[in-house]
């Protein structure tokens, strides 16, 4: 299962080793069962898109802007990657929630002080 998260595609995304028959509707169908890669937010940082079609590669559910810019975090280059209230990929998680982590609850189990090696 893979889901809810905000990563980047680069060259190959998720790829399946296993080989078996082609299944058209989920070509990750061997490693992966239908509906695991849901609600995933997938920066095509590396343009792979423009040789491949990432909605078919993917079950439905998936966003894939074209790089970490266009998802609309508040100032990630500053290290905050929550989502800005204009984000088109705010509560698109499949819970509707937001997709990614939640960083508001990471800093209060404690982050900030695992990241400066504090206890």
């Amino acid at each position: 299962m893979f889901r809810d998260n905000i990563v980047q595609h680069n060259l190959y995304g998720v790829i399946c080793l296993i080989e078996g028959p082609a299944c058209p509707q989920n070509p990750l169908c061997h490693c992966f069962a239908a509906a695991t890669i849901k609600g995933n937010v997938m920066a095509d940082n590396a343009r792979a898109g423009t040789s491949e079609s990432l909605e078919k590669k993917y079950s439905g559910g998936n966003f894939f802007p074209g790089s970490f810019d266009e998802v609309g975090f508040v100032d990630y280059l500053r290290g905050n990657w929550r989502l800005g209230s204009n984000s088109e990929y705010r509560g698109k998680a499949t819970d509707r929630k937001d997709p990614g982590v939640n960083v508001d609850t990471l800093l209060a189990a404690g982050a900030e002080k695992a990241r400066s090696g504090l206890r």
